[in-house]
């Protein structure tokens, strides 16, 4: 499942990086977290400054008591 986060312009992938790292297991909840390289994107648009951006995909290793959890 694909949740989208809309962050704060002021927070920097390296923030990002270094929160993730930081504690990798969230608390216990999960086995991991492993996350690449940003993918970025401009948007042109008429009249006005491109609209740049970048999605960072984290994938959340877990266990849950359910199976379709």
């Amino acid at each position: 499942m694909r949740r989208h986060a809309t962050l704060p312009s002021m927070l920097s992938l390296q923030q990002i990086g270094m929160a993730l790292d930081a504690d990798p297991t969230l608390g216990g909840l999960a086995f991991g977290l492993t996350y690449g390289r940003p993918e970025p994107a401009i948007e042109a648009v008429a009249g006005a400054q491109a609209i740049k951006s970048a999605t960072l995909t984290v994938t959340v290793d877990y266990e849950s008591g359910a199976p379709l959890s």
